[in-house]
Formats: C-alpha cells, sequence, structure tokens
C-alpha cells in the first residue's frame, strides 16, 4: 500500500509527500532494492493497464496474460491511477526505473540519494 502511495504521491503536485513516504520506508529499514521493486511494479501495472485500454480492452483483461490470477484489481486500480499520465510519460517514467535500478545494483552510491534522485525524475516526468 505504500509503494502504491509512492508512486501515486509523484504524479500529484504535493511534492513533499513522495519523499515523506521514502523516508517511513527507510525508517523501517526497507531495502532499496525492495522499494525500488514495490514502485516498479505500481508502474508496470499502470503501464499495462493503459495501454490496454489504449487498445480498446479492459485494463483487467490481462489479468490471465500476465498471471495476475486473484489480483486482478491491480489492473483495474492501476487504469485509474494512470488516468493522468500518457503512455509516453509511463515509459519515460519505466525508464528511469531501469536507470535506478542499475545505480542501486552498482553498490557504487547511496541509495538513498538514488531514490530520491528517482523520485524527483517520477514527479517531473508525471507532471509535465
Amino acid at each position: 500500500a505504500k509503494a502504491l502511495g509512492l508512486a501515486n504521491a509523484t504524479s500529484n503536485k504535493n511534492i513533499p509527500r513522495p519523499f515523506e513516504i521514502l523516508n517511513l520506508f527507510f525508517e523501517q529499514k526497507v531495502r532499496p532494492e525492495i522499494i525500488l521493486g514495490e514502485i516498479t511494479g505500481v508502474y508496470v501495472d499502470m503501464y499495462r493497464a493503459k495501454v490496454s485500454l489504449s487498445a480498446g480492452e479492459k485494463a483487467d483483461s490481462l489479468a490471465a496474460v500476465f498471471g495476475y490470477k486473484n489480483t486482478a484489481f491491480r489492473l483495474t486500480n492501476a487504469a485509474r491511477d494512470s488516468a493522468k499520465l500518457s503512455i509516453e510519460q509511463l515509459r519515460n517514467c519505466l525508464d528511469e526505473l531501469d536507470k535506478a535500478d542499475a545505480v542501486i545494483k552498482s553498490f557504487a552510491s547511496d541509495d538513498k540519494h538514488a531514490l530520491e534522485e528517482l523520485l524527483v525524475k517520477l514527479t517531473l516526468i508525471s507532471n509535465k
């Protein structure tokens, strides 16, 4: 739920909120790769739902294709959450998530700084 809140907070104009949520994760000693994985999952769901809708399908029609089984509601929620974003914006967000993944896996950076930078980029992309 917090990862969903974090991803959704980047698409709102309330700039401090994503950082407040990220700090809660760090206070709870959640590993950076787990945080990134959860955020990425939310954006992947939004991208899948958006593409499905643009093809004239219902968002939850992809549930069987991608193995959502009992969690097809994630696609329905993702369709709602992605309404403000274009497919291009979502692709750009996925690109930034991929770059952050490489940085965090490199072990050569401050993971908190890498995640904060990611949140800034996601917020900028989402609010264009």
